[in-house]
């Protein structure tokens, strides 16, 4: 009987002891999404809980960015993909900026187009 209270206690502090190891703060950025922050995500003493918050959104951002990027590469295909992405290392940009470029050069030059097209069949009299 002894020797099975020393197993439970034995149990319940290898419980309380793996519970600590695995800390973990959970930060309600919006109603559907909830950050678990693990120990190496928190100050040493704890007390700063802004700190706490800013990572926890930029952890959220992170996984956000990096969701939407695969919805892209399936999406436009990996061979568009990664001329996307090494137009984007090439002019130091985010992918998202680079796409935003791309569209806008391809409007203006467009409405050049046009404007030229226009001007060719304008007749004065």
């Amino acid at each position: 009987m002894k020797k099975q209270k020393q197993e439970i206690a034995e149990n319940q502090k290898s419980k309380t002891k793996a519970i600590k190891e695995h800390l973990k703060i959970s930060v309600f950025l919006r109603f559907d999404q909830i950050e678990y922050l693990t120990k190496e995500h928190i100050e040493l003493n704890n007390s700063n809980m802004s700190l706490v918050v800013r990572n926890a959104v930029d952890v959220f951002i992170e996984k956000e960015k990096k969701q939407k990027l695969a919805v892209l590469k399936k999406i436009i295909g990996n061979d568009v993909y990664e001329k996307l992405s090494q137009l984007s290392i090439e002019y130091e940009k985010e992918i998202e900026a680079t796409i935003i470029e791309l569209i806008e050069l391809n409007f203006s030059a467009n409405a050049q187009n046009k404007k030229v097209i226009i001007d060719q069949f304008d007749w004065k009299v």
